[in-house]
């Protein structure tokens, strides 16, 4: 099945700084490569990513999580269907990644839809990361142990700001690959067998702890 993007189109793969086992970064936050492009509409799915929604992929590399949301995916459970976000941003921090990133939000005609944030996930603001863009509803994460850990506060407080705004009606979630944030209790886990049982964990309000 077809996403509308080929990982390996954008670059050399010599070039592609999210090339399967090559680190990004000695001391990087997120697993050395990218989320596999058909591993995507699973975390979509999860998330119930749906048109009033803004997605905000924190770690994006090339962006390929962000690009699918606004391009439209299927849900496994229903391939017949198509859905897809309102806006997405990626933060991401290598600016070889932004380029590719950058470069498939022109190659998609996506500009004004998807954006490409070069910072610090730890210093952006999660409900309003750009100034063209507000209201995140949905936070996708694929970072390491020590990535969740660095972030659980911001999340937190997202969440939470989330319920005391009402959002528009619009639970705020989050959904995780692979790893989840420890001690908090998941809504939904969901094991994919295709991808070697591989766990996406879903959150929301009534994920956090109560001693938090």
């Amino acid at each position: 099945m077809s996403y509308g993007y080929n990982e390996n189109e954008d670059s050399d793969e010599n070039d592609n700084p999210l090339m399967a086992g090559l680190w990004m970064d000695d001391d990087s936050l997120a697993p050395p490569c990218g989320c596999e492009m058909e591993f995507i509409p699973w975390m979509l799915e999860v998330a119930a990513v749906q048109s009033n929604d803004t997605l905000l992929d924190l770690g994006a590399g090339d962006g390929r999580i962000c690009r699918l949301a606004c391009l439209g995916y299927h849900p496994p459970s229903s391939p017949s269907t198509l859905h897809s976000c309102s806006y997405s941003i990626g933060v991401e921090i290598e600016p070889s990644a932004c380029t590719l990133f950058n470069s498939g939000i022109i190659k998609d005609d996506l500009e004004g839809r998807c954006f490409c944030l070069n910072s610090d996930l730890l210093d952006i603001n999660f409900d309003k990361p750009i100034q063209e863009v507000e209201g995140v509803t949905v936070i996708t994460v694929y970072l390491l142990p020590e990535g969740l850990v660095a972030i659980e506060d911001k999340i937190r407080a997202w969440l939470n700001a989330g319920e005391a705004q009402g959002n528009g009606g619009v639970k705020r979630r989050v959904v995780c690959n692979t790893w989840g944030f420890k001690g908090w209790e998941p809504s939904r886990v969901v094991k994919v067998e295709k991808f070697n049982y591989t766990e996406l964990f879903l959150y929301d309000i009534d994920s956090i702890p109560l001693h938090s």
